[in-house]
């Protein structure tokens, strides 16, 4: 993500040194107006899903043959 919205890169070294880890780099980038305001919604949403899995809603109660029976 961080190689893909860093504006006007050429060479690996514009965008992170060697000493600094790629996830702190983006963490920094993010919190920057130079991201774009879609990258940090997605930045969010991820970290929202992370932090507050969703459980697989399954219904108990479905009547298979009325299910057959309105897709034929």
């Amino acid at each position: 993500m961080l190689l893909l919205h860093w504006p006007n890169w050429f060479e690996i070294q514009e965008v992170k040194g060697d000493a600094e880890a790629w996830i702190d780099h983006f963490r920094d980038f993010v919190a920057t107006n130079k991201c774009l305001t879609f990258v940090k919604a997605q930045v969010s949403k991820a970290r929202h899903y992370a932090e507050h899995p969703q459980e697989p809603v399954f219904e108990d109660n479905v009547d298979d043959a009325a299910v057959e029976a309105d897709t034929v």
